[in-house]
């Protein structure tokens, strides 16, 4: 059976290393209220990748939303869930807008 990769070349990406804990990847602007990205996460067992994160232009500014999914009519709950701290919510922020 041939592999679906064989004959082409992939390259690795280097990632976008915030500080030791946190990374950005894959950003994509939608529109000028929402901006999606990858959050990767360095954690014992490896890098953790969390899809679907979000930059969002709030009334009170720019804000790092974390992935949700509708479980009732207009309810949504989170599906992950990382206490971040202003100064890394802020470099996130700055990180994401410098990769758009």
């Amino acid at each position: 059976m041939k592999k679906k990769n064989e004959g082409k070349k992939t390259e690795k990406k280097e990632l976008n290393w915030i500080n030791d804990a946190f990374a950005i990847d894959r950003v994509n602007n939608y529109s000028d209220d929402v901006t999606f990205f990858t959050l990767v996460v360095k954690s014992e067992l490896g890098n953790i990748y969390i899809n679907g994160c979000r930059v969002v232009s709030g009334s009170k500014g720019d804000f790092v939303s974390l992935p949700t999914r509708e479980y009732d009519k207009g309810k949504y709950a989170n599906v992950v869930f990382i206490a971040l701290n202003e100064d890394v919510q802020d470099a996130i922020i700055n990180a994401v807008s410098d990769m758009i």
